[in-house]
């Protein structure tokens, strides 16, 4: 039997959805009771950590707290860098291909890939 909610290759149509209620509305009430919370008791019980905590770590994670909420979180820089922390290598896309070709020919299995012109039909399966 056909799935009348989904179109050709499994997605899903317009205007449908896997979940057609929605979220379950429990997750709003919780929401708006965690802010009315956080609203009457939060700020002062977050200001009495980052002023009298126990230990400094309590303290100062209460004062990170407070200037991310005052001005949000810090940027995180990221590097990415390739082995022993040199530049990132590509290999161009015909060496990668000559590359998986002759893996695929050590093992002795020249069909396990499609050609590359090849269209595969929606259900049809070429693995081996």
């Amino acid at each position: 039997m056909a799935d009348v909610d989904r179109g050709d290759g499994g997605r899903w149509l317009p205007g449908r959805s896997a979940n057609p209620g929605g979220r379950p509305g429990g997750i709003a009430e919780v929401r708006r009771w965690a802010q009315s919370v956080w609203d009457e008791h939060g700020r002062e019980a977050l200001l009495k950590l980052a002023l009298h905590g126990k230990r400094e770590e309590i303290r100062l994670r209460a004062w990170q707290e407070i200037l991310d909420r005052a001005y949000g979180r810090s940027p995180q820089q990221l590097q990415h860098v390739g082995a022993e922390g040199g530049p990132l290598a590509f290999e161009p896309q015909g060496a990668l291909i000559a590359r998986l070709t002759q893996l695929i020919g050590e093992r002795g299995e020249p069909e396990a890939l499609p050609a590359a012109s090849a269209e595969l039909t929606p259900g049809e399966d070429r693995t081996p």
